[in-house]
């Protein structure tokens, strides 16, 4: 053993239970989340309102987008879909767009929520590849059979839920 390396003992449960603080009160941080809940409720109310009339659309969602960076994070709620889940959505809907030429390790990579986001709004097609699978990846038979069915997790829109 060298001599400069500190050693510490494990703690116990009941040491690290002592030391927890489950909630810390902040009013600036409160005030900020509640910001966001009021938004991401108004966003997800209007997602809904879209699909009831059967109507939401990838353009509608990007026009949502535009407007407020929390749709993504509403429509994810509204799917049940786990931000790690959307990440793979994102990253099936890349490899779709590159099926002829594979990704390298180097230059492939797993986009996180402001690359994507970014991306949607620059890209058209990407968001459509996006909001198609998140959608309406179920019903896509090009997918069927080569993605497995937990990962189509889309709701179809156009018929009850």
């Amino acid at each position: 053993m060298r001599a400069d390396k500190l050693i510490l003992q494990k703690p116990t449960v009941a040491q690290l239970l002592e030391q927890i603080t489950p909630f810390v009160i902040d009013e600036e941080h409160e005030r900020d989340f509640l910001k966001r809940y009021i938004v991401r409720r108004r966003v997800a109310g209007e997602i809904v309102r879209l699909a009831s009339k059967r109507r939401l659309t990838t353009s509608d969602l990007v026009e949502l987008l535009r407007a407020n960076d929390q749709t993504l994070n509403a429509l994810l709620s509204l799917l049940g879909i786990s931000q790690e889940e959307f990440y793979r959505h994102v990253t099936l809907a890349r490899l779709e767009e590159r099926k002829l030429e594979p990704p390298t390790s180097e230059a492939f990579h797993e986009w996180k929520m402001d690359r994507i986001i970014r991306e949607i709004l620059a890209d058209g097609e990407f968001a459509d590849a996006v909001f198609s699978l998140l959608l309406g990846g179920h019903g896509d038979r090009r997918l069927s059979g080569r993605v497995p069915p937990f990962v189509l997790v889309g709701v179809p829109w156009n018929r009850p839920v």
